[in-house]
Order: structure tokens, then sequence, then C-alpha cells
């Protein structure tokens, strides 16, 4: 089926077995180098959540992101996150991670059936969808969601990028390999190290693998940011696309995207004149880092500091009930009961409510069209 999970090619990665392990507490799952969560009971999910986490950060996104995607899982969707290692060659980072997509794709359409395949990205995360979309004709997906798409060049999209190029010497290099390459991993993992901070180390593992890159004359990404730009002009081809973009965040990119994107529609109906495209973009509150916010220890936590802090703060937030009410787009107030105010005044309070505000849209816009 089109955009539907297919079939798989073979690689080994660190994390890949043919096995599925419980990789933390909770419902998560680690297989074929991919972290599943499934939806509650293990019903019929409305859709697959391809999701891609940003730059270092999309190393290890069941805990980067952990938050996020436990409540659109528990809003009835499957969710694969492809963990990759960041790199200045895209289309390399891309080739990798449809790979591994495509080794745990047939497994779950053999439990579901054929199930959608949404696209779901955040900042680099965005930018590899828009590329694969783009660039890899053999990966349809019936809808993109691209949050704080960025498309930058390596000395604006990576923190002291000319400072790094030029000052580290050959044996920091040497002392960073040595610490954080796979011997050391092996060694921490046959220790019993837990997954958490085996999982960590994914994460900085990738810096010595980055500057040896640029030690090696890397000077920006490939393809280039102009290059990426027309390859979204000319060549995106997925009917349904929301971009996300937060009224805080100067890394953005998604209007310029939502330009292209558009000339792409014109490209497409030049082709197909009956083809319609659904392209809309959304400014949320919040910035960057947004996506990544939540309780550390996911949704389960959440429920749990909003039950033990409920009561003592949905008594004391000022103006938070009427904000709700305001807020629920057209629902009953006897809907909003008590419980459900005083978890949101918890997340007021702690500085997650943007993030809830995050999976309102995100499911208030899948469910709006056909997948």
């Amino acid at each position: 089926m089109d955009a539907a999970i297919n079939e798989p090619t073979n690689s080994k990665n660190r994390n890949d077995d043919d096995s599925v392990t419980i990789v933390q507490p909770g419902r998560w799952e680690a297989l074929h180098g991919n972290y599943i969560l499934r939806p509650p009971n293990n019903s019929q999910p409305r859709a697959l959540l391809h999701f891609l986490g940003g730059a270092l950060l999309g190393a290890a996104p069941d805990l980067t992101y952990r938050y996020l995607l436990e409540r659109l899982s528990t809003k009835g969707y499957l969710i694969v996150a492809t963990p990759y290692q960041l790199s200045f060659d895209h289309l390399q980072t891309c080739d990798e991670i449809i790979d591994k997509f495509e080794r745990v794709a047939p497994g779950l359409a053999k439990t579901y059936g054929a199930v959608p395949v949404v696209g779901v990205g955040h900042s680099c995360g965005a930018l590899l969808h828009m590329l694969i979309t783009s660039l890899f004709p053999d990966t349809p997906r019936a809808a993109n969601a691209l949050i704080s798409y960025n498309n930058r060049p390596v000395g604006d999209a990576v923190p002291l990028f000319e400072e790094v190029r030029c000052s580290v010497p050959q044996p920091l290099r040497d002392s960073l390999t040595a610490i954080l390459a796979e011997p050391t991993f092996n060694a921490l993992n046959n220790a019993g190290i837990t997954p958490l901070l085996l999982q960590s180390l994914d994460i900085s593992a990738q810096i010595p693998k980055l500057i040896d890159e640029v030690a090696d004359g890397a000077r920006d990404f490939v393809p280039t940011p102009d290059a990426m730009s027309s390859a979204a002009r000319r060549a995106y081809r997925c009917r349904r696309t929301l971009l996300l973009q937060f009224t805080d965040d100067n890394l953005d990119d998604s209007e310029m995207l939502e330009g292209y994107l558009k000339e792409a529609e014109s490209v497409m109906k030049m082709k197909r004149p009956m083809i319609t495209i659904d392209l809309k973009r959304k400014v949320l509150e919040g910035n960057h880092l947004t996506p990544l916010w939540g309780p550390v220890g996911g949704e389960e936590w959440g429920r749990a500091i909003e039950e033990a802090l409920g009561g003592f703060l949905g008594d004391r937030s000022d103006g938070v009930a009427d904000a709700i009410e305001e807020a629920a787009d057209g629902e009953e107030a006897g809907v909003m009961n008590g419980s459900r105010q005083s978890a949101e005044a918890v997340r007021q309070r702690l500085g997650y409510a943007e993030v809830e505000k995050v999976v309102e849209e995100l499911v208030y816009w899948l469910d709006e069209g056909s997948l």
C-alpha cells in the first residue's frame, strides 16, 4: 500500500536484534535499531508516526522526547522513533534511517495491517523527513508534520563551529574517541550499566565523530542548505504537510519552507492537474526546545506529579480554569472537570503545558484529513 509500512532491507546496528526488549520502564520496546511505542492495550493504531528528533538529541529519542511521544501514543498512535547519529552527510543519514525503519516495518504490518505512515520530525529531524520525501521516492509518506524546521549553514546551525574547526588539537580528539567510542560502550554494557546511561552515551558518542569529519575537511552539510531548498521546491511530493513553529524560535525556517512547498505544489500540478495538496503552517506558543519538555520519566511521571500536586496548585492557579475553558475549542464546560483543570494547573506551573498544545495540534490535524 502506498505510504504504508513495507518490506525490509538488511544492515547491522548497535541495538539491532531480532528480539524485542524493554529498554526502560514503561511501554517502550527496542527493535531493529528503532524504539517502538504501541497504542494502549495494543489497540489498532490510527496511524504510524515515524519520528526523528533533532541534532544530537535524536540519538536517544525515547529519552529526550519521551513525554511528547508517550502522549501521542496514548492518543492511539503507533510510534516508531528511529535514532540516528548526526553527520555532515545528510543523505547518508537518511539512508541509515530508512534502512532501520524498513527492517521493523514488515513485522508491524503483520501485526496491524496496512497502517498509514506519517513522518514527524523536530528541527534537524524535520529537515531529514523533508529530504526523505523529496529525494527517496521509494519511501512514501501519507503525511508529514515538520516541527521547528531548520535549514541553516553549519556555522549557524552548530554553535562555535568555527572555533571547534580551528582549535581542537589531535590529542583531545584522540581522548574523546577513546572515552566515547564503541569499545567503551561495550565495556560499560558488559559491566551492567543501566540502559538509560548507555543511551546517554549514544548522544555524547557523536561528538568525536563530528570532530573527525571536521578534521577531514567538512565545512558544511551535504547537501548544502541551498541544495536542500532546491530539493524542497522541485521534488517534495507529500500531499498533506503540517508546519509547526513557535513564537520564540529564531532557529526556525518554517515560513521559508512553506514558500518552497507551494512551488513544489505547482510543479506537481503541472504533471498531475487533478492532484490536491494540503499545506498548513501553525504557530504555537513556545520555543525551539518546547517538544523536549515534560517530566523526565514520561507520561507516567506526569500523571503521578499531577495527582500529587493537582489539588494544591489547582486551588491556587489564578485564572487557569478560565484559560482552560477559553482554549477548549468549543468543548462543553461540563467536560472540563476538576481533575483536568488541576492537571492543567500543574502543567502550567511546571512549564510543560506547551507540549500538550503540540500534541493537541498534531492530533487535530491528523484527524481533520484523510490519511
